[in-house]
């Protein structure tokens, strides 16, 4: 668990009588910092609930999972793409441009533009430069 504020937001959750989720990195043998050993103690006494992978959040939460794209097509190494994912081409080139940029032009939420750039990444039609840009190649 992480000191300063997040120890701080777990403990404000607890005593509003909230929930909260804690990762313990170190494992639950070895509670790190060591000064969360009482706060890491208060979270189990509230019911904390041991989880092991996505799966396992995911039942906890209720959330089914819902892709923004319907259909995401596994990679099979060919340049064929998605016919939505496809449709982003239209605002790309060789020159880079921002995901923020590809979301004004196409008009389409954040997250739909960014599960079409990974298509069109694992197909070879765009490569990310810089840390929100993409290219032609």
């Amino acid at each position: 668990m992480a000191t300063g504020i997040d120890g701080e937001a777990h403990i404000g959750a607890l005593e509003a009588g909230g929930e909260t989720i804690a990762v313990c990195g170190t494992g639950l043998d070895r509670i790190y910092p060591a000064k969360h050993r009482a706060l890491a103690h208060k979270i189990f006494e509230q019911g904390a609930v041991l989880v092991r992978d996505t799966q396992d959040i995911l039942n906890e939460l209720s959330f089914e999972f819902e892709p923004c794209i319907p259909l995401i097509k596994q990679y099979n190494g060919e340049k064929d793409v998605d016919n939505e994912a496809s449709e982003l081409l239209q605002f790309l080139s060789y020159e880079a441009i921002s995901v923020d940029e590809l979301v004004e032009k196409s008009k389409l939420s954040p997250q739909v533009v960014s599960q079409m750039l990974l298509i069109l990444e694992l197909s070879n039609r765009v490569s990310k430069v810089g840390v929100a840009t993409f290219v032609l190649i």
